[in-house]
């Protein structure tokens, strides 16, 4: 079978480029031809680890993914910057311009491809499928049905091709039933895989607390470190530290949070999140709002518990409160940092949510998940032969 994974940045790091590596990894071991589209680079220059053995396309190399927002527009208009205002729409029609030239070459380059199945990533890159293999796209959307509907873009861009593709495919089952709800009845659900196997669980001994992901305003990293500071007074206690591990555009006010804070640390980005984990003891996330977290996946496989504000659909999917990890109703800080003292506390209450964690994760191995994959390839095919 012929898989092309499409997406809008060849070189962007993150939780959907982890899962897309990982899929085409399984493919290509199960004998599958693999290649992977790319409309442009991102503004991070950075590089992935292709696996080998996969064909790799990027329609243009020149110039980086990412047009100038209306919001932008908006804010130098309201600062009186009409110069910058001018300049931006500019830059707006000359993007549009540029990227619809570079979807017409990914049509043709699809066309030529011949691919069994398109796996898209990105909404936007949906413009670059010809429409004659629309119904051999299936939509790998990695956010909640709840963002969907709250954006107008999505949602025009998702009802425009609703019937036109194979699957819509959504990270948990309640968001998938929230789709169907909502009239996109080709909507159906699996689970993002574990990007590792971990032979070994965490260490209860060690007092250390972490938080890894991106640095942005969503995450309200500095609820986190608000609060485990506040715990770490109250009771006086000098064992524990908090690490924070991750990059994004908060990296200096984080910086500038921790710099004098004797027992909270920023470590920069690793690229050792298994090791990371083994290190800890336990996982913070504070989000107003999660897609699916591959970081609470991967803390359960280290046998790592995760205290999380409830972010959304996912939630309890990855977690199963009072079992595998903590679930604190959103924005109470009084039950956050509740729950956090008794379990930096209460070294057996961490050991029970250990070990269930780690039992947990088998739901999300890559052979589990994968075999998923190859089901609705079935379908696919079985629709086509139909």
């Amino acid at each position: 079978m012929r898989i092309v994974f499409l997406q809008n940045m060849d070189n962007a790091k993150g939780g959907i480029a982890t899962v897309n590596l990982k899929l085409m990894s399984y493919f290509l071991s199960l004998g599958h031809q693999v290649a992977v589209v790319s409309i442009r680079h991102s503004n991070t220059w950075e590089t992935l680890d292709y696996p080998a053995g996969t064909d790799r396309y990027l329609i243009n190399d020149r110039d980086i993914w990412g047009c100038p927002r209306l919001k932008e527009v908006l804010e130098f208009l309201k600062n009186g910057k009409i110069v910058h205002a001018v300049k931006t729409i500019k830059n707006r029609y000359l993007y549009k311009k540029s990227i619809e030239k570079d979807y017409s070459a990914c049509r043709q380059l699809i066309k030529e491809l011949q691919p069994d199945v398109i796996i898209n990533s990105h909404y936007e890159v949906l413009a670059g499928i010809d429409a004659s293999y629309l119904s051999r796209t299936i939509m790998h959307f990695h956010t909640s049905f709840d963002q969907v509907y709250a954006t107008k873009s999505y949602r025009t861009i998702f009802n425009k091709y609703a019937d036109r593709i194979f699957r819509f495919l959504w990270l948990t089952e309640k968001t998938k039933e929230e789709a169907v709800r909502y009239g996109w009845k080709n909507s159906v659900c699996i689970y993002n895989p574990l990007p590792f196997a971990s032979a070994n669980v965490m260490d209860l001994r060690k007092k250390k607390v972490i938080f890894l992901g991106r640095l942005a305003e969503e995450k309200r990293i500095h609820l986190a470190i608000e609060y485990f500071k506040e715990v770490i007074a109250e009771e006086n206690n000098r064992d524990w530290i908090f690490e924070i591990y991750g990059d994004g555009p908060l990296k200096e006010e984080i910086e500038s949070l921790t710099k004098n804070e004797p027992q909270i640390f920023y470590m920069g980005r690793t690229d050792s999140v298994q090791q990371v984990l083994l290190e800890s003891s336990l996982l913070l996330l504070t989000s107003d709002f999660e897609g699916m977290p591959l970081v609470v996946l991967e803390a359960n496989e280290c046998g790592v518990p995760a205290l999380i504000y409830d972010f959304g659909e996912s939630s309890r999917e990855v977690i199963k409160h009072g079992e595998t990890g903590v679930i604190i109703p959103q924005n109470d800080s009084t039950e956050y940092k509740k729950a956090l003292k008794e379990l930096m506390s209460n070294e057996p209450y961490r050991k029970m949510l250990s070990e269930n964690a780690k039992e947990f994760a088998n739901q999300f191995s890559i052979e589990t998940i994968g075999q998923q994959w190859i089901k609705l390839f079935q379908e696919l095919e079985n629709e086509y032969k139909s």
